[in-house]
């Protein structure tokens, strides 16, 4: 996908994953689910599955970064393949379907959010909510 416009997107600028949400999607598909497939950038630890979910309009300090999170991230099928070979060998989006549902009319599977202060964020960081 290339957008028509440099810097414009059909989503928010940032994403975010919990590292809880990976545990029971690997728990329902029975093997571990490698976090890259989802190409979020931000994959967060210590949550509860599907905590991100509940943060709707909620402000994030991570790092120097300040955040305001949106919405869930629609899930396409490009998380179905291996993020080493490309090849499909996950069916993700059913076996998120299947035990999350689709409420939106969508696969949902992580969050988006805005950034409202930029800055520095470095592997460790904390997430505190303001």
């Amino acid at each position: 996908m290339r957008p028509e416009r440099i810097g414009a997107s059909l989503t928010e600028p940032v994403t975010l994953v919990s590292d809880g949400s990976l545990a029971r999607l690997a728990h329902e598909a029975g093997v571990p689910v490698d976090a890259r497939r989802f190409r979020m950038l931000l994959e967060l630890a210590g949550c509860a599955e599907h905590e991100e979910d509940t943060w709707d309009g909620r402000r994030l300090r991570v790092g120097h970064v300040v955040l305001c999170v949106g919405g869930p991230v629609d899930r396409c099928a490009v998380t179905t393949r291996d993020p080493e070979t490309g090849k499909r060998d996950l069916d993700t989006l059913r076996l998120i379907a299947s035990y999350r549902g689709r409420p939106r009319g969508s696969i949902d599977f992580g969050v988006y959010a805005q950034v409202e202060r930029p800055g520095v964020v470095r592997v460790g960081d904390p997430v505190e909510p303001i």
